[in-house]
C-alpha cells in the first residue's frame, strides 16, 4: 500500500464513525488553528512520524489524535475523553482487522488536554501500519 492509500484508509475509516465530523492529516503544529470549522465535533488527525522498508515490508508510524474541544465551563471534558478514546480503539479494531495490512505490538493511548491553542482535549496514539512491500528489482522503473 502507498502512503496515500494509507491515509485514504484512516480517512475512510476515521469518517465511518458518527462521532467524527473531520479528518485531518499533517504535521502537529498544522493541528493548531486549522480546525475551526470541525471544533463542535470530535476530530481524527494523522501525523506521519516515520516509513521504514524492510526486506518485504512497509512499516509506517503515525501519531493518531482524536480530540475535541470541551466547552469553556470543561463540564464535558469527561465525555470527550471518553468519546475520543473509543473512536481510537474502534480505528485500531479496524486496522487489526484488515487483510491488507497490519497494525505492529502494542497501542498506546495517551490523554493531553487544553492543547493546540484551541484548547483540544482527547488522546494520542502512535501507531505503526504494516503493509507488503515488494523488493523485486523488476519493479523498478528505469
Amino acid at each position: 500500500m502507498t502512503y496515500n492509500q494509507i491515509i485514504t484508509e484512516l480517512q475512510t475509516i476515521s469518517l465511518a464513525n458518527p462521532f467524527v465530523k473531520f479528518f485531518g492529516t499533517g504535521e502537529l503544529w498544522e493541528v493548531e488553528g486549522n480546525l475551526k470549522p470541525a471544533m463542535d465535533n470530535l476530530i481524527v488527525w494523522a501525523a506521519p512520524v516515520t516509513s521504514t522498508v524492510e526486506d518485504n515490508q512497509n512499516l509506517r508510524t503515525f501519531n493518531l489524535l482524536c480530540m475535541g474541544r470541551p466547552h469553556k465551563d470543561k463540564l464535558d471534558e469527561q465525555e470527550v475523553l471518553s468519546d475520543s478514546e473509543s473512536v481510537l480503539k474502534d480505528i485500531i479494531k479496524a486496522l487489526r482487522f484488515s487483510d491488507d495490512y497490519d497494525i505492529q505490538g502494542t497501542v498506546t493511548l495517551t490523554p493531553f488536554k487544553e492543547d493546540f491553542g484551541d484548547w483540544l482535549t482527547g488522546w494520542n496514539a502512535e501507531i505503526t501500519i504494516v503493509s507488503d512491500e515488494s523488493n523485486n528489482p523488476c519493479d523498478i522503473p528505469e
